[in-house]
């Protein structure tokens, strides 16, 4: 009986601890989101912490103190003088379409709206209500820009990340070893090779999604540069910035590069030519650059690939969508190495073989064998000498 009793308090306990860490984590969402979002930067630039480590100067390692500032500012310059270069021609680009193409694209929307009013009556009431609100345009694109990229917006959420990321960069080591603590003795092997595992493929797809991103940007680019060289640089900084999501950035692309088209009346051949570039830059990277910048890091099915994006977005709009490929990265290390083998008590190499796309990897060729050097038959001359030297040979 007391035996059921503590067991009762146990799990009473446990229940309790339970909806206390849910709603301490409910509380805690935000600041956890942009810890996450730290941990995600920090896993793809640790290794170039490390590299950085193992430079000597007058025969002394650099602190991993220095090597991480060094690292993050070297990032943020980088990325700083870039987005500066094309944010100079994409702001006068911007400005000179908000006060040239945008109220020419109103006009023809207007007049088109017109002639269909001819044949349905309710459209000058559409008319009247455009009317009355194409002055606010600009403030509602404004607002829904804002309410966009409000998650992760803010100077407050800029510099929290920041310092996680360098705490985490800093003090990664001393923060596992912590971690480790909580394991077993006899799993912390496992469980260090596994998170090693699942930090890498994190760091990976960030990296291998900034080179992306930079991609689409220079390619779109240079590619409206032929027919839409005056707002070229807008039209690549919206297409990088939507790479940042898995193959998006064609996409977000080709809508700003649609409507100026429209708004600025320009050849209808160049709107062949904008859909023609979108489309092949998206089959492009869809199977010529993102599977090569991202397979050998990834490794996610485009299904696991494509319910992540929907599943991150759906809980957590944009934020979710950028976060979702490494999570789901990392969760298949774990899945694959820790759930898997648990449950069917086997290793996790022969799970792998067992799974019927699984192509094992050749076995070694077997050298060839070394041939046994013959000796060339003697000469007649060779076997006189041979008889001379035996009769010379004196008799024991």
């Amino acid at each position: 009986m007391k035996q059921h009793v503590q067991t009762g308090i146990l799990i009473a306990l446990a229940v309790i601890a339970i909806v206390l860490g849910l709603v301490l984590i409910f509380n805690l969402r935000a600041l956890l989101l942009l810890a996450l979002i730290a941990l995600v930067i920090t896993t793809g630039i640790d290794p170039s912490v490390r590299r950085l480590q193992r430079v000597t100067i007058r025969g002394r390692h650099i602190p991993r103190v220095l090597a991480a500032l060094i690292i993050i500012i070297a990032a943020l310059l980088v990325f700083a003088g870039i987005l500066t270069f094309f944010t100079v021609f994409a702001v006068n680009q911007a400005i000179s379409f908000a006060t040239d193409a945008w109220p020419r694209l109103q006009d023809r929307l207007l007049f088109w709206l017109q002639g269909l009013s001819q044949h349905y009556p309710k459209v000058p009431v559409l008319l009247q209500r455009l009317g009355e609100q194409s002055g606010n345009i600009a403030t509602y694109v404004w607002s829904t820009t804002q309410a966009v990229f409000g998650v992760i917006g803010g100077l407050f959420s800029l510099v929290t990340v920041l310092f996680l990321t360098l705490f985490f960069t800093i003090f990664m080591d001393g923060i596992a070893y912590t971690l480790l603590q909580f394991v077993p003795p006899r799993h912390q092997a496992q469980v260090r090779e596994v998170s090693h595992e699942a930090a890498e493929r994190m760091g990976g797809w960030l990296r291998g999604q900034v080179t992306l991103a930079l991609i689409v940007m220079v390619a779109t680019t240079i590619g409206m540069s032929f027919g839409l060289r005056q707002y070229a640089a807008m039209i690549g900084i919206i297409a990088g910035i939507g790479e940042l999501i898995p193959m998006v950035g064609p996409y977000v692309g080709v809508i700003p590069a649609v409507i100026i088209v429209l708004a600025t009346g320009a050849n209808p051949l160049l709107l062949v030519w904008v859909f023609i570039f979108f489309a092949l830059l998206a089959q492009t990277e869809n199977y010529l650059l993102a599977p090569k910048v991202m397979e050998r890091h990834v490794k996610l099915s485009p299904v696991t690939t494509i319910f992540s994006l929907l599943a991150g977005g759906a809980l957590l709009g944009l934020v979710g969508a950028l976060l979702a490929i490494p999570l789901a990265a990392a969760g298949r290390v774990i899945i694959h190495a820790a759930i898997f083998p648990a449950i069917q008590g086997k290793s996790r190499e022969e799970i792998e073989q067992g799974c019927p796309g699984h192509h094992p990897a050749a076995a070694p060729a077997p050298e060839p064998a070394t041939a046994v050097p013959i000796e060339a038959a003697p000469s007649p001359e060779r076997k006189q000498r041979r008889k001379k030297d035996k009769d010379k040979a004196p008799v024991t």
